[in-house]
């Protein structure tokens, strides 16, 4: 990544520097990945590693009776923890983006209906 001075005379960033190059990170979230179902090769309170060079995105949807939730930790932090009571059978789904190299972890009281991955 590279920022050039393309005008001197103006502070306005905007007029002053241009970008060049590429971005890797979330920027590139999607570019020639595709959603692949993974639920066959999962299991709930495991740690898997992200080991391709973009980050990918991870979704999940549970079910069970009376509660519903369901996390995703990503490097031993929740980042995101949904949970709903209801009657009867409730179903909770979760979304979170893994950066190339951290590990993540889905934990649920539910039935996992489906698990993807975007990569």
């Amino acid at each position: 990544m590279a920022l050039s001075k393309i005008q001197a005379e103006s502070m306005n960033l905007a007029d002053t520097y241009a970008f060049s190059g590429t971005v890797s990170g979330i920027d590139s979230l999607g570019q020639g990945q595709s959603w692949s179902n993974v639920k066959a090769s999962r299991a709930v309170s495991t740690n898997y590693t992200n080991s391709t060079s973009l980050p990918i995105a991870v979704s999940v949807s549970t079910v069970t009776q009376n509660i519903s939730r369901v996390s995703i930790s990503v490097d031993g932090s929740i980042r995101v923890h949904n949970g709903i009571y209801t009657s009867g059978d409730g179903q909770q789904g979760a979304v979170a983006i893994v950066p190339s190299g951290s590990t993540y972890q889905v934990t649920t009281m539910g039935t996992v209906l489906y698990w993807q991955e975007l990569r």
